[in-house]
């Protein structure tokens, strides 16, 4: 018991110091992206991946730095790290939106519906969906779209969803 008190001391000494610094890259990285220094965040972000690569969150924000950059393979490849670890809504859109930037509109649908089924009363996935569809000319199922949005119940009223509901009547004319 000892022995096992002491190893596990030792190693909660050793690894403190790296968290913490880790997790202070993490916070100056995100910093760096607010002001859109994704090239510096990018620095901080790569020092802090050895110890936080298992950290879905980070992952996540990572890969939306290495987007911010036209760096869509890199983010690609981030993203489905971080969907080993986590998983939300974000999750999906984030590879959706990656997929569409490469013009794998097949793909970007996908990942799309998925969020759209993980969270059936938002707006924002169903909308990106009619978004695709529209871009991609894909007109019946863009109006489609765009009636479901039209109709679905409001739960928190927003001038979000006024302004996709607004862009969901063009999408129909």
């Amino acid at each position: 018991i000892v022995t096992g008190a002491v190893l596990l001391g030792t190693f909660y000494l050793i690894q403190t110091p790296k968290l913490k610094k880790a997790y202070w890259l993490w916070d100056e990285a995100n910093s760096l992206y607010q002001i859109k220094a994704y090239k510096e965040a990018t620095e901080s972000f790569a020092e802090a991946y050895p110890v936080l690569q298992y950290n879905g969150l980070f992952l996540q924000q990572y890969a939306k730095n290495q987007a911010m950059q036209n760096k869509y393979e890199e983010a690609l490849v981030l993203l489905y790290e971080a969907g080993n670890y986590y998983k939300d809504e974000f999750s999906f859109i984030a590879l959706g939106d990656m997929y569409k930037a490469l013009n794998k509109a097949q793909k970007a649908e996908e990942q799309y519906q998925l969020a759209a089924n993980m969270v059936p009363h938002k707006f924002y996935p169903l909308y990106l969906l009619a978004k695709l569809y529209d871009e991609t000319g894909q007109k019946e199922k863009a109006v489609a779209f765009a009636r479901q949005l039209l109709n679905k119940e409001v739960k928190v009223p927003s001038k979000a969803i006024e302004e996709i509901k607004e862009e969901m009547r063009k999408v129909i004319n």
